[in-house]
């Protein structure tokens, strides 16, 4: 049986204010200015999509590698993995502000020479379909590692 950390009322109120509060500021930065809400975003959301992946290359190195001495701190990388789908869902929102964060996007950009020749690997469904399959293999690793930690963690008992 999972322990559940329940926050009491003291901790929930100033959570939920700070929570609030930060959503507020992100829809006022929305609106004050499009184009650096979308590109903070973009950024924000790789460098947190860089550390999941990250926890997802330290368990696989770890089970490759058989190290034992990693197996105390092995929770760690593995609630790093777990932002991996909540980054694909927020992966197809910041897709919303393609237009402002890509420029192969833009109809002057079908006379560029350069980004024609590009516009097989340039396009929207393209950038979509890469897009999903690159989540599905990240997801798809991160639940076959996790099996498998799982289930070398029961032979070890």
């Amino acid at each position: 049986m999972k322990d559940v950390f329940n926050f009491d009322l003291r901790i929930k109120k100033p959570i939920i204010f700070i929570v609030s509060f930060g959503l507020l500021v992100t829809i006022i930065s929305y609106f004050h200015s499009p184009v650096r809400f979308w590109v903070n975003f973009l950024i924000n959301n790789f460098y947190f999509i860089s550390v999941s992946l990250a926890g997802l290359f330290l368990l696989s190195l770890q089970n490759i590698t058989n190290s034992s001495w990693m197996r105390t701190y092995q929770r760690i990388p593995e609630a790093m993995m777990a932002f991996i789908p909540y980054g694909f869902g927020l992966m197809l929102l910041a897709f919303l502000g393609h237009h402002t964060l890509y420029e192969w996007t833009h109809h002057e950009a079908l006379h560029d020479p350069i980004l024609i020749k590009k516009a097989a690997y340039l396009n929207i469904p393209f950038f979509l379909i890469r897009l999903t399959i690159y989540f599905a293999l990240w997801l798809s690793a991160s639940f076959l590692i996790r099996k498998l930690i799982n289930s070398w963690g029961k032979d070890l008992s």
